[in-house]
């Protein structure tokens, strides 16, 4: 039970004054300002709201002053909260005065979120095109598609992106100021044929590792997998990319403590020695029956695996 009091009653009504305040706001800043209905910009999100990752997550986290609020976007504005406690920042004021508590939330939602470069190049896509920015094909000519001002993007094979923006004053010949960056981390890959015979009743995962992947901060913790997978149609035949990702831990790669012995400490090789368990040989029972014709790909893999 919460006792009401008066106190309460009034900061709730102020809050309902702000929401109706920043809709009528921007219900008329719609109606004056927006020239067509088929205009790019008024179709757009809030800059400070897409950079602070506020869709879809919870309004308990999403604290917005009301300044702010009236520059929301009418969708936007039902998905942050309106009452900002004293002392609590307004997380979109934090975004414009670039404050290092805006991005650390969103990154590591970010990092959870998108474990793999596929994940990743498909999260920035979404953003684009909230943005505004529009997708070019890597298979055509972009003769007469590239304008001054205008905002595009292109990807390829799903695991890189380029992202550009032209000025408005843009001439041919001018130059051009560019960011790079890489989107690949520091990860163990799948083999080709990831099935390993059982040792000691613990069934392994072959797993290769990329970029010094298997080193001492991958033992002893929680392990799954992401990634994407190609399907095929059995009706039409065709093809097509899924991305997977599990959010529940499914491998470990166990050490000897370190009064066992040297154990991993000493030298060793990651390929053989650091490999993933998935499971007890005793725990799979049926799982041994053949899953698919010889030769096929679900007859490489640890019947365990699939079944996750």
């Amino acid at each position: 039970m919460t006792q009401v009091t008066p106190a309460m009653l009034s900061a709730r009504a102020s809050s309902l004054s702000l929401r109706q305040q920043a809709l009528s706001s921007s219900a008329l800043l719609n109606n004056n300002n927006a020239p067509a209905p088929q205009s790019a910009e008024s179709k757009q999100s809030s800059k400070s709201f897409i950079l602070s990752d506020m869709k879809g997550r919870d309004t308990r986290d999403n604290r917005v002053c009301a300044s702010c609020i009236a520059k929301l976007a009418p969708e936007e504005v039902g998905q942050v909260n309106w009452h900002l406690e004293a002392g609590q920042a307004c997380r979109l004021c934090q975004v414009e005065k670039l404050e290092p508590e805006a991005f650390t939330k969103p990154f590591c939602d970010f990092l959870q979120e998108n474990p793999t470069i596929f994940h990743t190049v498909e999260y920035f896509e979404k953003k684009l095109k909230e943005l505004g920015y529009e997708h070019l094909s890597p298979r055509d000519s972009w003769a007469g598609k590239i304008q001054p001002g205008g905002k595009y993007w292109v990807t390829r094979n799903g695991s890189s992106l380029i992202a550009f923006k032209v000025g408005k004053a843009y001439q041919p010949g001018n130059g051009v100021a560019m960011i790079g960056g890489h989107i690949d981390a520091l990860t163990a890959k799948l083999k080709p044929v990831s099935t390993k015979p059982v040792k000691a009743g613990f069934v392994q995962l072959g797993v290769a590792p990329y970029a010094g992947a298997l080193n001492a901060t991958w033992w002893d913790r929680d392990l799954s997998i992401g990634g994407r997978v190609v399907v095929r149609d059995e009706e039409s035949g065709k093809t097509s990319t899924k991305l997977v990702k599990l959010d529940w831990p499914i491998a470990r790669i166990p050490t000897l403590a370190p009064h066992f012995g040297v154990g991993m400490m000493g030298e060793n090789n990651k390929e053989t020695q650091a490999v993933p368990i998935i499971g007890l040989e005793s725990s799979q029972g049926a799982a041994a029956k053949v899953l698919g014709p010889a030769g096929s790909f679900v007859n490489t893999q640890p019947p365990r695996l699939l079944y996750y």
